[in-house]
């Protein structure tokens, strides 16, 4: 008898759950898009590029998805400023980067120096490199870079200079 009411619990504690989870609204995420996508956007609607080069098997790429990319901060400025794109360095699909050739994701990376994991690159949407963010970076952190380029203030002023000013 103890059984069965434990069963019974369990299953109500999981339609509850469930119930529950659909109430919800599911939280934004970033909208990662293709190349031929960003490109094809950028000529609609001119904003730069966030590209994220990762590895699967990276745990601080992992700890990027989950500790950085699904804060609201971020999701906000990235959907709204940037098209981003995400590329694994171990891919052996082809892209067609900006200067009109043809890639395998992995040799895009070699090609644009990403020499580890995660590596992020923003373009303007005039298609030239502004900067390039190696490594794991907390949420503030990020959103601080972000803004930097999302407000263009790299044309300006220095990363430490603006880190400085709005610290």
């Amino acid at each position: 008898m103890k059984i069965l009411i434990l069963l019974i619990m369990t299953f109500n504690f999981l339609v509850m759950q469930n119930a529950y989870a659909q109430n919800i609204p599911k939280f934004q995420k970033i909208k990662w898009i293709g190349f031929k996508k960003a490109i094809f956007l950028n000529n609609k609607i001119k904003k730069p590029f966030f590209l994220e080069f990762y590895a699967p098997y990276c745990d601080y790429c992992i700890q990027m998805d989950k500790r950085v990319f699904y804060k609201k901060k971020v999701i906000k400025i990235i959907n709204k400023y940037f098209y981003p794109v995400k590329i694994n360095i171990e891919g052996n699909k082809t892209v067609k980067f900006f200067n009109g050739k043809i890639y395998s994701k992995k040799l895009l990376s070699i090609k644009l120096n990403v020499m580890g994991t995660p590596t992020a690159i923003f373009y303007s949407s005039g298609l030239k490199k502004i900067f390039t963010l190696p490594g794991y970076w907390n949420e503030d952190d990020f959103v601080l870079v972000t803004r930097w380029i999302a407000k263009k203030k790299y044309k300006i002023e220095s990363l430490r200079k603006y880190y400085k000013e709005t610290k």
